[in-house]
């Protein structure tokens, strides 16, 4: 099944989002990398290979800071998963 009307719609808002130019907008172009990316979401194995694919695609530039309050603003609206090891986890690589 294709849905090209919803693809555009799906790939135009993610541009409109973006603040600059992302390349996940240009993934959503195309039926394949768009299910590897869905798919990237859900599965760690996936995941990783996805990063590994695309890692020297874009140059990827973020602040630990930023990156560290936002997860503590996401994590004062979900208090309960503050102990769960993958976010202790995460806490500490973007405290380093």
């Amino acid at each position: 099944m294709r849905f090209p009307d919803d693809r555009l719609y799906l790939e135009n808002a993610v541009r409109k989002l973006s603040a600059d130019d992302s390349i996940v907008a240009d993934l959503l172009a195309s039926s394949q990398d768009r299910q590897f990316l869905e798919m990237s979401l859900r599965n760690k194995r996936i995941n990783e290979e996805y990063i590994k694919s695309y890692h020297n695609m874009v140059d990827l530039h973020y602040d630990c800071q930023e990156l560290r309050a936002q997860l503590d603003d996401f994590l004062s609206a979900n208090v309960e998963l503050a102990a769960d090891p993958h976010i202790t986890s995460l806490r500490a690589l973007l405290s380093s």
